[in-house]
């Protein structure tokens, strides 16, 4: 019989020299189990005490001296049972928690990561994803250059207005008047910046519409905060 066997269902080395020596010789007390499990005398009663909570053995008084005895190997197989009823139990809870754990596992990547996307398909990207992610009735600030594909910058107004989502924009130039810029406040400020931004709730967007345009989306709490401070900062100095 390979007595090790018995570690595959949690029993340490020292656990199973005991439980072993007191199947194959009965009761002991501790000095002659010590013995005959080949384990320090100083352990007994920390192992002992475990293999009781676990129910493969038990303890009892005579002349005022305890003695051990195993359980019915039978006890075995209620160990197993109890422990699969525990992991049972603990799969329920790890199946309840796992929803909220990976919210907040999401949420947390969500709120601090730093991007740079390449070309029009990314800038698309990145403003239509900026607009996705902010609530409605909130507010987007922007700065700087209009963007020149008419067709794709009224889809963004579009899905804007849908969420009642209000723009407060510092332009260099006139507006384009095919843009939709309704529940929008436009200020002009003629030596602001040619690399345009948009500031949304959770992130910031930098543009340079090279070739190809370059997108930068900083989505960090402090660094919005600060971007907003910045605006306000501008929006004070430009004119209607």
């Amino acid at each position: 019989m390979d007595i090790t066997e018995l570690s595959k269902i949690g029993l340490t080395p020292g656990e199973i020299k005991v439980y072993i020596a007191l199947v194959k010789y009965g009761s002991q007390s501790k000095s002659p189990l010590s013995s005959k499990a080949d384990i320090s005398s100083s352990k007994i009663y920390e192992i002992t005490g475990k293999l009781i909570k676990k129910g493969l053995i038990s303890s009892f008084l005579k002349n005022n001296v305890t003695y051990y005895n195993a359980s019915d190997p039978i006890f075995l197989r209620k160990y197993i049972e109890e422990k699969e009823k525990e992991l049972q139990e603990e799969k329920e809870v790890v199946n309840k928690l796992l929803p909220e754990l990976t919210k907040l596992k999401e949420n947390s990547e969500e709120k601090i990561s730093f991007e740079l996307q390449e070309g029009w398909k990314g800038t698309q990207n990145a403003i239509m994803g900026g607009l996705e992610h902010a609530p409605k009735n909130s507010t987007i600030y922007g700065i700087g250059i209009q963007f020149p594909k008419t067709e794709f910058i009224n889809k963004f107004h579009q899905e804007r207005l849908k969420k009642n989502i209000k723009l407060k924009i510092i332009l260099s130039e006139p507006t384009d008047k095919k843009q939709n810029y309704k529940n929008a406040e436009i200020k002009f400020l003629p030596e602001i910046s040619e690399v345009g931004m948009g500031i949304y709730p959770d992130r910031v967007l930098i543009q340079a519409l090279d070739n190809p345009p370059l997108n930068l989306v900083m989505k960090h709490p402090r660094v919005v905060e600060s971007f907003k401070k910045i605006y306000e900062s501008l929006w004070k100095q430009a004119k209607k």
